[in-house]
Parts: C-alpha cells; sequence; structure tokens
C-alpha cells in the first residue's frame, strides 16, 4: 500500500510539473510557415526581369475546416517560428499529462478493487 501510494505521489508530482511549465505557454501560435516565389507587379523590375522572384513568407492556419493564409513580413518570420514551437511544446506536454491521468486513474481503479475485495 505504501509503495502503491508514493508511486502516485510521484505521478502526481509529475502532473504538477506538467502544468507548471504550460504557464509559460502564452506565445504559441497554431499553423504552418512556409515561403514562396513570385514576380511582383512592377513591369520594370530587375529583379523580375533577370527571372529571380521575390520572396513572400506566409502562415497557414485553420479552424473549423477553414483554412486561413496570413502574409508575414522576414522581421516577423522569426517570431512565427518560435510561437509554432511553443504550440508544438505544449501539445507534446499534453500529451504526457494525458499518460499521466491514464497511469493514475488505473491505478486508482486497481486501488478502489483491491480495497473491495478485502
Amino acid at each position: 500500500m505504501i509503495i502503491r501510494n508514493n508511486k502516485n505521489s510521484k505521478l502526481i508530482n509529475q502532473k504538477k510539473k506538467i502544468i507548471n511549465k504550460f504557464y509559460s505557454c502564452t506565445d504559441m501560435i497554431r499553423g504552418s510557415i512556409f515561403d514562396t516565389y513570385k514576380p511582383c507587379v512592377y513591369k520594370r523590375c530587375k529583379k523580375c526581369q533577370s527571372g529571380e522572384k521575390h520572396k513572400q513568407i506566409y502562415l497557414s492556419t485553420s479552424t473549423k475546416e477553414k483554412r486561413k493564409i496570413y502574409y508575414i513580413s522576414e522581421r516577423l518570420k522569426q517570431t512565427i517560428i518560435n510561437g509554432i514551437k511553443e504550440y508544438n511544446n505544449l501539445w507534446n506536454l499534453m500529451e504526457k499529462l494525458s499518460k499521466i491521468n491514464i497511469a493514475i486513474a488505473i491505478k486508482a481503479e486497481k486501488s478502489k478493487k483491491k480495497n473491495n475485495n478485502m
């Protein structure tokens, strides 16, 4: 019985650590960032006349089956990338928390069954 409590307390401590990490994930962004290269609208653009195209950066995100595309400036690109990384970190934390919650629930159920059998 003491061993089970120690294991549960370890799981609960892990759970608390994960939940505390949630609070630092405030700048998360869900989406994908991608670059495209397109010619511009200016007929006399030397870059386009030479065959080179202009780089454009976009953020793609979707909600309720609607895709939305945002133009992103070069200055904002790293901020967006960091937000996407933070979102992925938060997702991984939720996966870990889910596994811990499952383990706690299973241990609680086994403990109840054992106590009812006594």
